[in-house]
């Protein structure tokens, strides 16, 4: 969860190490969610618009990028690793949504506002969790930590808005080109 980059001396070690570890945790996250939507089941079908896929996982890794950039450093104070808790959250939560989107299927997708807004607490608040584990001590013990608290907050917001999710059986579908089963 948390590279060892804040150690190395160089800007570009840095840059190379923050990249990594973004792509890492992006596409970590990004993964658990398909894998967690292929269990979701329609009498329909369901396929995915590739656009939105793709946008769903670029959001993922961008959105932990900015929050390592953010909580990185020796010293960073409880305010930076708030503001990185909560664009990791966002991230996490708008990977979800956009995800969410991506799914083309013969039923309409509507949310109940208060669990949508619950997911989005549950994935900031434990990636602020994560993200103070990561810094207390650069133990194996402590990066596990991190690690399973991550992956709560994964979990815990993808099955959250899951619950969030009304579906409203429509007669028929429209299938663009765009649009690729997975």
């Amino acid at each position: 969860l948390w590279p060892c980059w804040t150690r190395t001396s160089g800007r570009s070690a840095r840059r190379r190490w923050l990249a990594a570890a973004a792509v890492s945790l992006g596409l970590g996250v990004w993964s658990m969610h398909f894998i967690a939507m292929l269990g979701f089941q329609s009498d329909g079908g369901v396929a995915y618009d590739g656009g939105l896929t793709v946008l769903s996982f670029l959001l993922a890794v961008f959105g932990t990028g900015i929050a390592f950039l953010t909580a990185g450093g020796p010293s960073a104070s409880p305010l930076r690793l708030s503001l990185a808790a909560l664009f990791m959250g966002v991230a996490i939560a708008a990977m979800h949504y956009v995800g969410m989107a991506a799914m083309r299927t013969t039923a309409t997708l509507t949310y109940r506002p208060t669990l949508v807004a619950l997911s989005v607490a549950i994935a900031v608040v434990a990636s602020f969790a994560a993200l103070f584990a990561a810094r207390r001590k650069r133990d194996l013990a402590w990066r596990a930590v991190a690690a399973v608290l991550l992956g709560l907050a994964i979990v815990s917001m993808h099955y959250t808005g899951m619950a969030a999710l009304i579906l409203a059986p429509t007669t028929d579908v429209v299938r663009d080109a765009n649009t690729s089963r997975l």
